[in-house]
């Protein structure tokens, strides 16, 4: 009985590590956006729930980035932006927004109003 005990938990733990080990941790620049494009950063569902932070910054012009169930966006090239989960339109800013287990998520960058260059920190907690 001890011995199952032991190997019960440690398989436990096993599995718990192996979905508490997902994470997200990106920086990326997407250089040349022009006006009516959409670049897109999809990211796999996560087996827990958590946290996803985006922050931006634009080069030269004001643009919208918005988080979207993967589900909620089938078009990537005309996306509904009343689906999106959180949006923020500006030159810089920042987005957090929980992520229920089992949600796969993209992040959109649009709207920009003339030739820019986006970077883009996103990560999970």
């Amino acid at each position: 009985m001890k011995k199952l005990f032991s190997t019960l938990m440690a398989c436990s733990v096993l599995l718990c590590l192996v979905g508490c080990g997902q994470k997200i941790a990106d920086q990326k620049t997407e250089t040349g956006i022009e006006k009516n494009d959409v670049r897109s950063l999809s990211y796999d569902a996560f087996t827990h729930d958590y946290e996803l932070n985006v922050e931006y910054r634009s080069t030269g012009s004001v643009v919208t980035v918005a988080i979207f169930k993967k589900a909620d966006i089938p078009d990537l090239a005309q996306p509904d932006m009343k689906k999106a989960l959180t949006t923020s339109s500006a030159r810089e800013g920042k987005l957090v927004q929980k992520i229920d287990k089992g949600t796969a998520v993209t992040v959109i960058i649009t709207g920009a109003e003339m030739k820019t260059d986006v970077w883009t920190k996103i990560w999970s907690k």
